[in-house]
């Protein structure tokens, strides 16, 4: 029997709760419809809701939809490319082979807080363009192509002002320091 009261006095409350939450909505509505902003703010929903039920109501064709959809992403990319830009790289950074004397020199450039350096100077076989075999000591040099098997012969070192990394990073810091200054 206490339950059934207990039901009930549930069910009261309830309505009570429903009521009174209804009487001050109510209120809250009739007191802001004279602000300015909550007036905006109702109609700029009110807006997106109808223009959104005509958007979907209405019948678009295909090829429309994916003439804009290619639109937005070729956009969007444009966008993208053009927000990341290339850094400013020197004039000399495509400079990255040439020629001194008997072999052919490769490297790559590399910023490293510094300023730009060589990086990977190594000598290239002229013929095929693999990197060469250096043997030898510290007065004698002998160059090898491990793919054509070209011999380049024996060098001196100090002979040849070219023919060791120090003096071909000398040489490529020059001609790129003239490339720099125009």
């Amino acid at each position: 029997m206490q339950d059934e009261k207990r039901k009930g006095t549930h069910w009261f409350w309830a309505a009570i709760g429903a009521i009174t939450i209804t009487v001050i909505s109510d209120n809250i509505s009739e007191k802001t419809k004279n602000i300015p902003v909550l007036n905006f703010v109702v109609g700029a929903f009110k807006w997106v809701y109808v223009n959104a039920a005509r958007v979907l109501n209405s019948q678009i064709k295909l090829w429309i939809v994916l003439i804009f959809g290619v639109a937005v992403y070729i956009i969007s990319r444009l966008l993208r490319n053009s927000e990341k830009g290339e850094p400013n790289l020197p004039a000399f950074y495509n400079y990255r082979s040439d020629r001194f004397k008997n072999w052919t020199w490769k490297w790559r450039w590399e910023n490293s807080g510094r300023g730009w350096e060589v990086t990977d100077l190594a000598p290239y076989c002229s013929d095929c363009e693999v990197e060469l075999s250096i043997e030898g000591s510290l007065f004698q040099v002998t160059a090898r192509c491990p793919s054509c098997g070209k011999d380049f012969g024996q060098y001196s070192r100090s002979g040849l002002p070219c023919e060791n990394r120090g003096d071909a990073d000398k040489l490529i810091r020059a001609r790129a320091t003239k490339m720099s200054n125009g």
